[in-house]
């Protein structure tokens, strides 16, 4: 499963398989920073736009809580986040 959280507006959910570079970087606007994380006893692909913070990308308080304490976001999680589970996972 595909998740896809933007700063506002709605969150997206695509089944489907492994996302390529290209649609993941389509998805951040940009080059991407991959995190492992354990949600529930699974491993989750978190992945960002590595130049958020320096490209002044608005604060994403949704993702920001689903990272929060996992994750080192500095001043917040910014721009949009996505979500990799299940067979989504990168390999």
């Amino acid at each position: 499963m595909i998740t896809i959280i933007p700063p506002a507006g709605d969150i997206e959910i695509r089944e489907g398989g492994e996302p390529s570079l290209d649609t993941l970087q389509s998805l951040v606007g940009g080059y991407i920073e991959l995190v492992t994380l354990e949600e529930e006893g699974c491993e989750v692909h978190a992945i960002c736009n590595e130049e958020g913070l320096l490209k002044g990308l608005p604060f994403n308080p949704r993702a920001e809580e689903r990272v929060r304490g996992v994750v080192n976001t500095g001043p917040g999680a910014v721009g949009t986040w996505v979500f990799l589970d299940g067979n989504s996972l990168l390999t």
